[in-house]
């Protein structure tokens, strides 16, 4: 979600869909219901004797209901820009001291027994 002023966001979010699937007698004389909604995507989850029984959602006026979702508050971001640049100088120069601690270093050459060996 976009920041916003206040730190908080209207977001619509619908009801579910809540049904009751039940198994249609055999000696019915009504196999398919004309009332019963057809191709919703679940149908085929069930059997072709399956009945339907919707549950309506809670307000008949709307089928969403609006919620408020807290989201960053630009009133308040000002410290966040800052200590990302923080964050990223203080990694910057700390990759550099690790790339480039040892240059310059003295190289001292250490005879023993007869081998030479390389000290820093």
């Amino acid at each position: 979600m976009p920041a916003a002023e206040g730190g908080f966001a209207r977001v619509p979010v619908a009801w579910p869909v809540v049904f009751w699937a039940c198994r249609a007698e055999e000696g019915t004389k009504m196999s398919v219901n004309p009332f019963d909604r057809i191709h919703l995507g679940y149908e085929a989850l069930f059997g072709p004797r399956t009945r339907f029984m919707h549950v309506p959602p809670g307000r008949a006026d709307s089928l969403v209901e609006w919620i408020n979702v807290p989201v960053l508050d630009l009133n308040k971001t000002a410290w966040v820009e800052f200590g990302t640049i923080g964050v990223v100088v203080v990694a910057f120069l700390g990759l550099c001291w690790v790339l480039f601690r040892n240059i310059g270093g003295r190289k001292t050459v250490v005879e023993d027994g007869g081998k030479t060996k390389k000290v820093q």
